[in-house]
């Protein structure tokens, strides 16, 4: 009966500490200045969209108002209290609440709020180098996939003649 006492005791312990740890991250998602970036993030990552549409001759005034309806999504998304919460628990999940601390006094320094800064276009700008990257090996891939499905199919074909085999027997 102590043990078990103890064990409850522990478990309640464990999450006071764990919702520390989340006031933590809610107070690093501040620091990070988190939805300011994440839309920024969201921006570069359309822009490319908007310029295939621009290459494609979509007139700047239809242009600006997707972009507008694009900003008003994705900001309703950042600003989504509920989804604040989750992405604070993942970093609670992954660090220690000495470590949060450690993080939001890093994002409180010069060298941190760059980061901030210049990272959602890090991110836009390494993705297209990525996908151009995907794109110049795409073929290789593409053939190995069909020479992969070809034999899975071949094999398939051979177990379906093996089963009609029986059946005529």
């Amino acid at each position: 009966m102590k043990v078990l006492l103890l064990l409850l005791v522990a478990a309640g312990s464990l999450g006071i500490a764990r919702a520390g740890e989340v006031d933590t991250a809610m107070r690093l998602l501040k620091a990070m200045n988190y939805e300011e970036t994440s839309l920024s993030a969201g921006r570069a990552m359309f822009e490319p969209f908007l310029n295939q549409m621009r290459a494609e001759g979509q007139d700047e005034e239809t242009l600006e108002k997707i972009r507008k309806a694009a900003d008003d999504f994705m900001l309703s998304i950042t600003v989504d209290a509920k989804l604040q919460r989750q992405v604070a628990e993942l970093y609670a999940a992954e660090f220690s609440e000495p470590e949060l601390e450690e993080l939001i006094g890093f994002y409180d320094t010069p060298i941190g709020k760059k980061l901030l800064a210049v990272q959602p276009t890090l991110m836009a700008e390494a993705a297209k180098l990525g996908e151009a990257a995907a794109q110049k090996r795409m073929p290789d891939f593409q053939a190995k996939l069909m020479e992969i499905l070809e034999g899975a199919e071949a094999g398939h074909g051979a177990e379906h003649d093996e089963d009609h085999g029986e059946a005529d027997e």
